[in-house]
């Protein structure tokens, strides 16, 4: 099995919540990724342990029922701000401990390292309002 290139995100925030949506609202964006954190596990239901959540909701690329499909389409913002095919593709359950970091995005295809540079400028650039501090590590 090969395994997937990752970028993982640690915070440092009394509340990391608005770091995380934040972080979560960039990904839409970047259809060869998909995401998760411990908050979007818990939210959707997916045992970090077992890999699915409601309806199977396998991530990257996997899909999962209508259910499972609208519970991430409504965690992401609504119909207007992610579109039902993304919801197929954003949440990665492949992650199943995200270790000491709080965040995780893990690319589909092995990314340039332009992308991963255009990555933590992005990354820097969305955090700064929330006032949360972060370190970043490519796997």
């Amino acid at each position: 099995m090969v395994s997937k290139m990752k970028t993982y995100i640690k915070l440092e925030a009394k509340d990391k919540e608005p770091a995380l949506k934040v972080l979560r609202k960039l990904a839409i964006d970047m259809p060869k990724v998909c995401v998760m954190d411990a908050g979007l596990a818990d939210s959707l239901g997916i045992d970090m342990a077992q890999g699915s959540g409601p309806g199977g909701v396998s991530g990257a690329g996997g899909g999962g029922s209508l259910d499972s499909i609208e519970m991430i389409m409504s965690y992401f913002g609504g119909p207007g701000d992610i579109s039902r095919e993304r919801c197929e593709t954003i949440v990665s359950t492949s992650e199943k401990d995200l270790g000491e970091y709080d965040f995780v995005y893990e690319w589909m295809d092995k990314p340039e390292k332009a992308m991963l540079d255009k990555l933590a400028v992005d990354i820097a650039k969305v955090l700064k309002p929330t006032g949360a501090k972060h370190t970043l590590h490519n796997k």
